[in-house]
């Protein structure tokens, strides 16, 4: 057996779709061993990483740091430097009563990086082609194009590629939308009716009467959400919410908390870090939020008992108008604010806000907002990596 002091690595310039995929400090052959004495870790921004031997993580630093010791890595075996964190946003598309759409640029929000009450200036804000009608939906479809929809007789509108791009108009579709961020429009009519728009495909695939427990107003004031094939529905002036099965129409309901008199209250789901689901409904007439957590499996007529409510977590504004708690899919455990030059993301496990991002600058109003990632700026605001690791290489 031969010991020799080595250089594993001295490298500069990691980026974060490098870290994601893992970057190699230590690789051993079939019959090597090595020791690792000393890894310097030297960041441009402070970023949650970790040092990982075949999948495990055996140690974690947040930034800049030097981790000295004796690791001993055996045969066969790699060290890798990655990052955990996920992109999740850093521009909205956000409207005004007037039918202006405007694009807020900022800094990246990264999943697993924590955060506090912060101000942050929006980079650029661009004013985009106007429309005439009121939109309460926006959302950007995975292929690129942009939808909205009237929110007077719920016409559905797709711009090609973006919102300045060609518009086509699919007639009427529903007053209340919501996006299954991937690929499905859903949308309740006034007529008692649920349908589904394949994004990629730009048509009306299903249309279900509902049935079941369903009593929607007239009005067609709501707010809606949907995750793994189910819609979850607040409609306003009501209070009861719904669970439906798009693919059928039925529907199953249990109590939501809301004032006789007001018209919307958004509303979202997603899933906590045990992989319980967690429906939340935002309170419109005084701060705080209530939410069901009916486990980890919806199925036919779920259990949805009222499981609590939380004044001291607070969304701003309590807007009757189109707010949503955004979902990205892929991310679990995160909701999502925008509006009102508020970014706020509520952690599903703690339920409590994790991050309030005050955005000075913005534009736009609460008619209706949606998030999007730009993977440059992304790339841009994680910063690089530095890493420097020496030790002893142990060989036949």
């Amino acid at each position: 057996m031969a010991d020799t002091i080595v250089e594993f690595i001295n490298a500069s310039g990691k980026t974060l779709a490098e870290l994601q995929a893992g970057v190699p400090i230590v690789v051993n052959a079939a019959n090597e061993q090595a020791v690792v004495k000393d890894v310097v870790i030297a960041c441009t921004k402070n970023r949650a990483l970790t040092l990982d031997v075949g999948g495990s993580a055996i140690a974690s630093v947040s930034g800049s740091a030097r981790l000295t010791g004796s690791e001993l890595l055996a045969a066969g075996n790699q060290l890798n430097l990655k990052t955990a964190l996920k992109v999740l946003l850093n521009f909205c598309y956000s409207t005004d009563g007037s039918g202006t759409f405007y694009k807020n640029q900022f800094e990246t929000l990264f999943s697993g990086d924590g955060g506090s009450s912060t101000v942050a200036s929006v980079a650029a804000v661009t004013s985009l082609t106007g429309i005439v009608v009121t939109p309460y939906f926006i959302c950007i479809a995975a292929n690129g194009d942009f939808y909205y929809a009237d929110g007077s007789n719920g016409t559905l509108y797709r711009r090609t590629g973006g919102p300045t791009g060609a518009e086509t108009s699919f007639g009427s579709f529903g007053h209340t939308l919501c996006y299954d961020g991937s690929r499905y429009i859903y949308g309740f009519n006034t007529s008692g009716q649920i349908k589904t728009f394949d994004t990629q495909s730009a048509t009306v695939t299903n249309t279900q009467n509902l049935t079941g427990s369903w009593n929607q107003p007239s009005s067609g004031y709501a707010h809606c959400c949907t995750i793994d094939g189910w819609v979850w529905c607040h409609p306003g002036y009501n209070q009861t919410s719904f669970l439906v099965n798009p693919a059928n129409g039925i529907c199953y309901s249990f109590g939501g908390y809301a004032s006789a008199s007001a018209q919307r209250y958004f509303v979202g789901v997603n899933k906590d870090s045990a992989g319980n689901y967690v429906f939340v409904q935002v309170d419109y007439s005084s701060p705080g939020l209530y939410y069901w957590s009916p486990g980890k499996t919806l199925g036919a007529n779920p259990s949805m008992a009222f499981s609590g409510s939380l004044s001291t977590v607070s969304f701003s504004p309590y807007s009757g108008n189109a707010n949503f708690l955004h979902r990205i899919p892929g991310v679990d455990n995160l909701l999502f604010y925008i509006g009102s030059s508020k970014v706020q993301v509520l952690d599903l496990t703690t339920l409590s806000i994790a991050v309030s991002l005050t955005l000075s600058g913005y534009q736009g109003g609460n008619y209706g907002t949606f998030y999007g990632t730009d993977a440059a700026r992304a790339a841009t605001d994680f910063g690089t990596v530095s890493v420097r690791a020496t030790g002893i290489k142990v060989t036949p």
